[in-house]
Parts: C-alpha cells; structure tokens; sequence
C-alpha cells in the first residue's frame, strides 16, 4: 500500500518532461510550437421557455463565467428582464443542445427544476440597498444582486450594471 504514493509521486516528477519537443521556445524545426487555448465568449442562448403562475418565463445560459468557472443561469420574464438567476457549475446542462437532447434532465424535469428557481428565486426576495436604495421592498432588479466584484471576477465588460 506504501508504494502507491511512491509511483504517483515519481509520475508527477515525469510529466514535465513528456511535453513533445515542438513546445521548446528554441525549436528550430517544423514542429508545431504548443500554444495556450484560446476562450471564446458565447453569446447569451436561450434555453427553454415554461408557465408559471399564469405567466411565460424563458430559462438563459448568460454563458457569463463567474468565480470557480461556474456560469450564470437566469430566468426571464415576458418582457425579457432577469427574475431569478443562479450560479452553475453545470453550466452544459443549461443549453438549448443539452436540453433538446435531454442530456441531463427530462423536458418536464428541466420545467420543474426551473420553476422551483422561481420561486425561491433570490431577486425577489433581497431588499434592494445598492446605491443608497431603501431595503422597504423587494428587488426584481438583477444588477441589485449582481456587484462589481462578481463582474470584474467574470470578466464581465458589457456595462449591464454600470460596471
């Protein structure tokens, strides 16, 4: 049982020197030099859309990354406004493709999960006291629960909120 840590020690000490030859900065050859993977922002994709309460709501994958890669999921209202929203680290779960696939929950699954978003939704439960705001009523607003840290950590350079 000792010799197990022993063997993953030693691998660790090797993969440095497993990487090919072309990633050598002095390569003069015709290898391929190994760069770095390049992020691509995706845009904002709606995923499905459902009743609640007699009303129509539309689940979004902001694909917006967030602290520790997990992405911004939110609900829309019929006039397109975020009022509930939550950070995943199943971000793939929350795609049209995923979703029309049933890769990670049943349609009725995804409905029910959504709905029960809404209604603990956190949007409008907070008071708002951003900016000097009264805490008398409840905040439907998503930038009273989006702050500058979170944007500045995402990466976030849309000024939605001001930021």
């Amino acid at each position: 049982m000792k010799i197990f840590p022993s063997v993953l020690g030693a691998l660790a000490l090797c993969i440095p020197f497993i990487v090919p030859a072309g990633a050598h900065p002095h390569n003069h050859g015709n290898a391929p030099v190994m760069t770095a993977p390049k992020l691509i922002q995706l845009d904002a994709e709606e995923v499905m859309s459902f009743d609640n309460g007699g009303a129509t709501y539309s689940l979004w994958n902001t694909h917006q990354r967030g602290l520790f890669g997990l992405e911004l999921i939110e609900i829309r209202g019929e006039s397109g406004a975020a009022v509930a929203g939550w950070w995943s680290s199943r971000g793939w779960c929350f795609t049209a493709k995923a979703y029309a696939a049933n890769a990670c929950w049943s349609s009725a699954r995804m409905a029910g999960f959504a709905g029960a978003k809404l209604v603990n939704a956190s949007y409008s439960r907070s008071p708002s006291t951003r900016a000097g705001g009264s805490a008398t009523g409840a905040s439907t607003d998503f930038c009273d629960h989006y702050s500058a840290l979170e944007a500045k950590i995402s990466e976030d350079t849309s000024g939605r909120c001001g930021y």
